[in-house]
Parts: C-alpha cells; structure tokens; sequence
C-alpha cells in the first residue's frame, strides 16, 4: 500500500471522530476548577481511546493517569496527554486541545 493511500485512511478514520474530538476539547475548555476538569479529560479519553479497542490499564498511585495500549506488535509509540488545568483558571494552557489531539494521533496510528 503506498504512502498516499495510507495518508488518506487515516484521514478518513480521524475525521469520523471529529466531532466527538471537538465535543472533548469544548467541554474540558467550559471547565474551570481543575480538580473536576482533569478528573473530566480522564474519563473522556479513556473512554474514548476504549472504544476505539485500546486497553486501559489506570496508574493506582497517580491521580487520573493510565496508560493506553493497542496491539503486541513492535515498534512502540508513546504519547503524553497532559490535561493538567490552572486552579480557578481551567484550560488557560490549551491542555485540553493538546490531550485530545494525542488521543486522536494514536488512534490514527492503529489504522489500517
């Protein structure tokens, strides 16, 4: 398969998650006490990234961290998906932009 042909896959996959992506990254921007926004952006992605058949396997020692996998195979891509929030300010940072646009990026990489 060329180059192209994967190019345009992938883009056709992630675009069918557009509006649930831009649903996340406006909810988790509304929000403002950042205790609740991070604890939001956690469940949104996992849900998300569950759905899309990653597994979760959450951190027990680490408030709202996890760790998704997709697949046994090699090479292995990581992606950090910071959705810390400002206290009393919510989303000033543009976290909730960054962390769902990595979510959107691994999935993009699971297919084809």
């Amino acid at each position: 398969m060329s180059k192209t042909v994967i190019r345009e896959l992938v883009t056709g996959y992630v675009e069918n998650l557009k509006e649930r992506v831009c649903y996340i990254v406006n909810e988790l921007y509304k929000c403002s006490n950042s205790s609740n926004c991070e604890s939001m952006a956690y469940k949104e992605l996992i849900n998300l990234l569950r759905d899309e058949g990653f597994n979760i396997t959450e951190i027990p020692d680490i408030k709202n961290a996890f760790i998704a996998k997709y697949g046994d195979s090699s090479p292995n891509i990581g992606y950090v998906c910071e959705y810390d929030a400002v206290d009393g300010q919510g989303y000033i940072n543009g976290h909730n932009i960054q962390c769902a646009m990595n979510a959107l990026g691994a999935i993009g990489l699971k297919e084809p």
